[in-house]
C-alpha cells in the first residue's frame, strides 16, 4: 500500500506534542504494569504500536498532566478492542452497563472484574479532576455508543458476512471508538462545551463525520492486516458490494473518504455563532483538525501495528466475554 499513501490528504496541518517521547514511555510502562490479562507476546506487539505517539498527535497542545488520562484512554481502547473483539452482542450490553456506571461514578470496579474495569475507573477519576459533571455524562454516552457499534458488528465478524455499505457506515462510525477521543478535545482545550453547544445538530454532524473520516483512514491502512480474517473494512465492503477489483475498491474508498472530508469542511464553515462559546467552538474545531491529520501522520511515521506481524490476529478468539 505504500505506493498509494498519498491518496489520503487533508487541507490542514499535523503536529506532535513536545511530550511525545515521555508519553510513549509512560504508555509502555502502563502496558507492562496495568494489563496482566494481556499475553506477553501481545504486549510485545503493542510496544511497536506507539499508542503514546498517537495520543501526542491527537492532542498536541494538551498539558502533560492532561495528556495522562488521554493516553490512558487511548491504550485502554486499543487493548479493549483487541481483547473483546470476538465477544457476543449481549456481552457488550453488560460491558456497557458496567463501564458507563463506573464512568458516571455510580459504582466501583469489583475485585472479581478484570483490569479493564479498574483502569476505566482510574481514567474517569483523572478526568473528573478537570471536567464538569455534564462532560462525564458525555464521556459515558460516547462509550455507550462505541459498545453499540461493537455489538452491531459482532454478528458480521463471527460469520465473516460482509454487510451492505449502508449497514457498514451506520455501524463503523460508532465502533471505531473515536467519539470519546473527540470528547478529549475539550480536555485538551481546557474549555468544556455545554450540552446545548456540543450537541447542537451541526456539531453532532461534525463529530460523526470525524468518526467516519478516521474510520476510513484506519480501514485504508489496515486492509493488509484484516484481509481474510475480518469483513468490517470499507475497502472489502465496496469490493464485495460493487464487484470491484482490489485497486478499484481502494480508489473508491479514497473517494468516499474525500467526500466526507469535503462535507466536514463545509459543515465547519457553516457553523452558527455560539455567542459566549464561539471562541471555544473555534478552538475545538482547530484541535479537531489536528486530530484528524495527526491520526493520518501516525500511520505514516510512528506505528508498526499495520505492518505484517505487527498486531494481534486471532489470539483473543476464545471469546473473553466470560470475564465480564
Amino acid at each position: 500500500m505504500s505506493n498509494v499513501y498519498p491518496g489520503l490528504k487533508y487541507p490542514f496541518p499535523d503536529t506532535i506534542s513536545s511530550h511525545a517521547p515521555w508519553l510513549e514511555e509512560q504508555t509502555r510502562s502502563w502496558l507492562n504494569e496495568l494489563y496482566p490479562s494481556l499475553p506477553k507476546d501481545i504486549k510485545e506487539k503493542y510496544r511497536h504500536t506507539a499508542t503514546g505517539y498517537l495520543t501526542a498527535r491527537f492532542f498536541p497542545f494538551a498539558t502533560a498532566e492532561r495528556l495522562v488520562p488521554l493516553a490512558q484512554s487511548s491504550l485502554w481502547g486499543l487493548a479493549f478492542d483487541d481483547f473483546y473483539e470476538y465477544s457476543q452482542p449481549d456481552a457488550y450490553t453488560a460491558l456497557s452497563q458496567r463501564l458507563t456506571s463506573i464512568i458516571r461514578g455510580d459504582s466501583h470496579p469489583l475485585t472479581s472484574e478484570n483490569e479493564f474495569f479498574y483502569q476505566m475507573y482510574v481514567m474517569a477519576e483523572d478526568f473528573r479532576k478537570y471536567m464538569p459533571h455534564y462532560w462525564m455524562e458525555r464521556f459515558a454516552r460516547s462509550m455507550a455508543i462505541y459498545f453499540e457499534g461493537m455489538s452491531a458488528e459482532a454478528p458480521y465478524k463471527a460469520a465473516l458476512q460482509v454487510p451492505t455499505l449502508t449497514q457498514y457506515v451506520n455501524i463503523r462510525w460508532r465502533s471505531v471508538d473515536v467519539l470519546q477521543m473527540i470528547d478529549g478535545l475539550e480536555v485538551a482545550t481546557e474549555m468544556p462545551l455545554p450540552d446545548e453547544v456540543r450537541h447542537h445538530p451541526q456539531m453532532e454532524q461534525i463529530a460523526q463525520l470525524t468518526c467516519r473520516i478516521i474510520a476510513w483512514a484506519n480501514d485504508y491502512f489496515s486492509i493488509g492486516k484484516e484481509e481474510s480474517r475480518d469483513v468490517m473494512n470499507l475497502i472489502l465492503v465496496l469490493q464485495y458490494q460493487y464487484q470491484l477489483s482490489r485497486d478499484e475498491a481502494i480508489a473508491a474508498a479514497v473517494k468516499f473518504h474525500d467526500e466526507d472530508v469535503n462535507t466536514y469542511l463545509d459543515c465547519c464553515k457553516r457553523l452558527p455563532h455560539f455567542g459566549a462559546y464561539h471562541q471555544a467552538v473555534q478552538q475545538f474545531i482547530r484541535y479537531n483538525n489536528y486530530m484528524i491529520a495527526g491520526h493520518w501522520r501516525w500511520y505514516l511515521t510512528d506505528t508498526k501495528r499495520y505492518q505484517p506481524g505487527g498486531a494481534p490476529t486471532d489470539q483473543f478468539k476464545n471469546d473473553p466475554s466470560s470475564s465480564v
